[in-house]
């Protein structure tokens, strides 16, 4: 069978599941998409994997951004051709993201997020990451979805049981105010049992994340800074 020229046939089982965590990331580094690769098994050669990629960028579905300052590697998006190759797979949204990666406040902190995945999934104690993406679709498009677009919704395996809470990554600190109103907001409408907020700060006496999350029946409200790196 052949294919018409500039045309790209789709690895159900490598390109689909690269292609979707640079959806849910909506922007990820070259070594970050490459060490998911490696956690989900979809990709494990390096030499394939950098194959993979340039192929991917070449045929238009992911965008390959130069950030000075922010990574020395390349950082990818996934481009509207991408979203629509993925629409049997997950719903075609506006993601709301600036063309210019190096010009949009969201970029760190996606990348940010992608860090506090990876050391979870490292460290075995990762069950489940719906993301921010995975959570505007049910709010926008069901009637069962969250009282906000958090950052994730994360499940964890601790203590021999498994806890899920909403997560909300500050770069720093919020104020006592805005914590208050947020847990306020939270204790009334949410339909998880915790929530947590994290920082990017990097001290070794920081609490790791184990500590900060509450394993209670009753609704619960955590904050603290997670170590990422």
């Amino acid at each position: 069978m052949g294919f018409a020229k500039g045309s790209i046939l789709l690895s159900p089982s490598q390109d689909i599941p690269m292609l979707l965590q640079v959806l849910h990331a909506q922007f990820i580094t070259h070594d970050q998409l490459r060490d998911f690769g490696r956690l989900r098994g979809y990709e494990l050669n390096n030499g394939s994997f950098n194959w993979r990629v340039r192929r991917l960028v070449e045929n238009g579905l992911l965008e390959r951004h130069s950030v000075r300052g922010v990574s020395t590697r390349p950082i990818y998006s996934i481009t509207n051709v991408g979203k629509h190759m993925l629409a049997d797979h997950f719903p075609v949204m506006d993601s709301h993201r600036h063309k210019d990666a190096s010009s949009h406040v969201n970029l760190i902190h996606s990348l940010e997020l992608n860090r506090l995945q990876l050391r979870l999934d490292e460290q075995d104690v990762l069950v489940r990451w719906e993301s921010e993406m995975t959570i505007r679709a049910k709010n926008e498009l069901t009637s069962g979805g969250y009282v906000k677009n958090y950052d994730a919704i994360v499940t964890v395996n601790l203590y021999s049981r498994q806890i899920s809470f909403a997560l909300e990554y500050e770069r720093s600190p919020k104020s006592p105010e805005r914590m208050r109103a947020f847990e306020a907001c939270w204790s009334t409408k949410t339909k998880t049992r915790s929530a947590g907020f994290c920082t990017s700060y990097r001290r070794r006496n920081w609490p790791g994340f184990c500590s900060t999350v509450s394993a209670r029946r009753r609704p619960t409200f955590t904050s603290g800074c997670f170590p990422i790196s």
